[in-house]
């Protein structure tokens, strides 16, 4: 495998500041792929997410993206006409089969985008059964909620994520995937898919900035890459048995 160097974020809740800062970065070092795990908007219009897009289009770097919970209909019509949105899609790039999915569960909030766990597991079946099987070592996958108990713990100590992207996660076994939502769970989990436990875990926090972390057969590698509205967000370097993490 190719090493692929990707900028990813997610939770940009339309803070101008951050959307700059993500873009000065991707004009000044040379990204294979910006990854945008949903709610570019705060419950924005379609000119929010017009102006967003543009500025990162303008950086050169190919984007992958998807809508989350804050990013109400009037953006997605906005995101559906660019070629790097994947909601309930996937995409090719180098030996990695990125799929995307933007919609969450059912929340306390009535926010934008929820939906039924049942919904969530029934699309990335339909979606997922037809991926080619050559590319099943290396599928990644974007997604707005957290698997259930990965990457998904709320202040009160509860677990948030999604139960059907767990299900999913244990069938499909994707090598990586990103995810937001949870602002307070930014991290890193591995995940041992032969155990279906917890090898490893890394809470992002203002004294580590680096980690290395390496894939082992049978692995997952889960990150929150939340919240990029506090101004954060990280690059990863990718290649067959490693993942380099920096986060800003």
């Amino acid at each position: 495998m190719t090493t692929l160097t990707v900028l990813a974020f997610s939770d940009l809740h339309g803070n101008k500041n951050a959307l700059t800062a993500i873009s000065d970065e991707l004009n000044q070092h040379t990204y294979d792929l910006c990854l945008v795990a949903g709610d570019l908007t705060h419950f924005g219009d379609a000119d929010d997410a017009r102006e967003t897009i543009e500025q990162l289009n303008a950086t050169g770097t190919p984007l992958c993206f998807i809508h989350g919970n804050c990013d109400p209909e009037s953006t997605r019509n906005v995101y559906e006409k660019h070629p790097g949105y994947v909601h309930n899609q996937t995409r090719q790039l180098q030996e990695c089969l990125w799929g995307g999915y933007g919609n969450v569960p059912v929340t306390p909030f009535g926010t934008h985008n929820e939906v039924d766990e049942t919904v969530i597991e029934q699309d990335l079946i339909e979606l997922l059964s037809a991926r080619p099987t050559r590319e099943a070592q290396h599928l990644c996958l974007i997604t707005h909620s957290p698997p259930y108990g990965l990457n998904d713990l709320t202040p009160t100590g509860q677990h948030a994520g999604s139960k059907a992207l767990r299900t999913i996660c244990d069938t499909y076994q994707p090598a990586l995937m990103l995810s937001g939502h949870i602002h307070e769970a930014a991290g890193i989990t591995v995940y041992n898919y032969a155990t279906k436990t917890i090898a490893q875990q890394f809470a992002f926090d203002s004294n580590t900035k680096n980690f290395h972390v390496k894939q082992e057969p049978h692995h997952g590698i889960f990150l929150n890459v939340a919240a990029a509205r506090n101004g954060h967000f990280v690059s990863l370097q990718l290649d067959e048995t490693h993942v380099l993490v920096h986060r800003w």
